[in-house]
């Protein structure tokens, strides 16, 4: 499963001389998936495409660990369902959908202030 979001963060030192930061950030945009397939009964197997909107909801904090360096964890929550389209039955358009929404953590180090931007 592949997200492309567009994210709005915020992020706060809780005093200006304290190294914690809050963060927060939402996103919302575009997902997609191949999905590996294999039909026991038919002994068919397919790779499929599905496709959908998604969204992203998360909140943490991060240590300042130096002048370009954050060490960070948050929480998410990702919404969404990716769907691809299959045969008409009986002349009418069917799809399949799956449901990939679900909660989430998340721990990194973002690097900044080197100047490229």
């Amino acid at each position: 499963l592949t997200p492309i979001l567009f994210k709005i963060t915020f992020d706060k030192k809780i005093a200006p001389s304290s190294p914690v930061i809050i963060r927060g950030s939402a996103g919302a945009g575009y997902q997609f998936m191949w999905n590996t397939e294999k039909n026991f009964e038919t002994g068919k197997d397919q790779s499929l495409f599905y496709h959908g909107f998604a969204y992203q909801l998360s909140a943490g904090a991060g240590l300042q660990v130096s002048s370009s360096a954050i060490i960070f964890g948050e929480a998410f929550y990702h919404g969404g369902k990716v769907k691809r389209d299959k045969e008409d039955v009986d002349g009418f358009p069917t799809w399949a959908e799956k449901d990939v929404s679900g909660f989430g953590i998340r721990v990194g180090i973002n690097f900044v202030n080197f100047g490229i931007f």
